[in-house]
């Protein structure tokens, strides 16, 4: 019960997602060379770490800062028999030293530390800090980039609760304190709702090069059907190597991701072939797009 409280139960989720373990067992199978020196960020259960071992790399360090996850890690690479060739560091990445936790400047970096609208968990600001430390000039990068899409959508249900205001006659709107001011994850698939616009790509990133830290981008973009604006869906790519892709688009099975949805402050009538305007901006582990007239 103790252990159960110290880790998030996405953890589970994650574990079952299928599509997500074969597609980096694939890619980890293509990108580990003979020798190579993996370094692995946000270790969890340790599954992608060994997977990295098993494709043959001489070395692979992961790091894991929730120090029970780490603890369990560890135990559960010996007991698949990678004790010698896995190390699990307890600190963050940002804390692993090159000497100390690591031999040698890795060859190969693997993340997963996405979440539903891709930045949330840090990649950005841990591979620019890996980037710069941590990895040999010449190192390679698994996924290799992301794209982002966004849609407008009517989704008259959640928005009774997105902002929270009266419920069975109470006035609970000081509660939309614990909001997430990034939005929520949801499984759209479950919603009732409406695309108001076709899905389009707002940002790209190639992790295989510096990523700024921030970005904006402004897009024209139309109504496809009347109706009323509720809320912005995101969702995103991901390109583990040049043949190997994931999508947390909606209809995905087992896609522990799900998508995010931020609700408009107001709502937005729109009539079928209006113009809007779609503005797109991230900085760090924040991610966010706004939909309004043209």
């Amino acid at each position: 019960i103790v252990y159960a409280s110290m880790v998030p139960a996405w953890h589970f989720t994650m574990l079952n997602d299928e599509v997500r373990n074969d597609a980096y067992d694939r890619a980890i199978r293509a990108a580990v060379r003979p020798g190579d020196h993996v370094l692995e960020i946000g270790t969890g259960s340790g599954i992608l770490a060994m997977m990295a071992a098993r494709a043959g790399a001489a070395r692979v360090t992961t790091c894991e800062v929730n120090p029970a996850l780490a603890d369990v890690a560890r135990q559960i690479v010996a007991a698949n028999g990678y004790g010698e060739r896995v190390s699990v560091v307890g600190r963050k990445s940002t804390q692993v030293e090159v000497g100390r936790d690591l031999r040698q400047a890795a060859d190969l970096l693997i993340m997963e530390i996405f979440d539903s609208i891709l930045l949330g968990e840090g990649v950005l600001p841990s591979l620019a800090d890996a980037r710069a430390r941590l990895l040999r000039p010449e190192a390679r990068v698994l996924p290799r980039g992301a794209r982002v899409y966004a849609a407008a959508i009517e989704m008259p249900g959640l928005r009774r609760i997105n902002p929270i205001r009266q419920i069975a006659g109470f006035d609970l709107s000081k509660f939309e304190t614990f909001s997430n001011p990034a939005g929520q994850m949801v499984e759209l698939g479950a919603e009732p709702h409406r695309l108001l616009t076709e899905p389009f790509a707002v940002f790209d990133f190639d992790f295989t090069k510096p990523v700024p830290n921030a970005g904006e981008a402004k897009l024209a973009v139309k109504a496809v059907a009347d109706g009323t604006v509720h809320a912005v869906a995101i969702w995103y790519d991901l390109f583990l190597d040049d043949t190997v892709t994931m999508t947390t688009a909606p209809g995905v099975e087992r896609n522990h991701w799900k998508q995010a949805v931020d609700f408009l402050p107001l709502d937005l009538p729109v009539a079928q072939g209006q113009a809007l305007a779609a503005a797109g901006r991230y900085a760090g582990t924040r991610l966010k797009v706004e939909i309004g007239p043209a």
